[in-house]
């Protein structure tokens, strides 16, 4: 959790719950492709874009449609039956290598931003690599059991 409710700064009747959700088996960086080979890194199979779907799906199955919009940054749950609403941010590792060193690197995270445009163009996606001093590892079974409680 991150934001007011994890700061105890949330003003009571006006605030939700942040979550994140990140992806760690599979991370980003600022390396070429030529330094991923020297550190013997390999293309992932598993990317941010198949995570996030993935939450999206537990998440509408969970508590339905109706329940569950999607928004450029995050996927909103509407409050419920007493439950905050909440904001779950979908991320992946990202790795800011200061050398081409496999352990001399800061850690953050990164996401995907949705650009919607008219409906005469297409939407774009770009990548927002968010370098954090804090890191939120949480698991789709933890976010069920999570959102369960809430």
């Amino acid at each position: 959790m991150q934001g007011s409710y994890k700061n105890d700064t949330n003003i009571r009747g006006d605030s939700d719950v942040d979550v994140v959700a990140q992806l760690n088996s599979t991370f980003y960086s600022n390396l070429s492709e030529d330094q991923k080979r020297t550190l013997g890194l390999t293309p992932a199979t598993y990317h941010l874009s198949n995570f996030r779907d993935d939450v999206l799906k537990i998440l509408k199955n969970y508590y339905g449609q109706s329940q569950i919009t999607e928004g450029n940054k995050s996927i909103e749950i509407k409050a419920n039956n007493g439950r905050l609403p909440a904001d779950v941010i979908v991320c992946a590792q990202y790795r800011r290598y200061k050398t081409v060193n496999s352990y001399d690197y800061v850690e953050g995270m990164t996401l995907i931003v949705a650009v919607v445009f008219p409906a005469t163009q297409r939407p774009r996606i770009f990548w927002n690599a968010c370098f954090i001093m804090f890191q939120v590892q949480i698991s789709i079974q933890v976010i069920k059991t999570l959102f369960a409680i809430l």
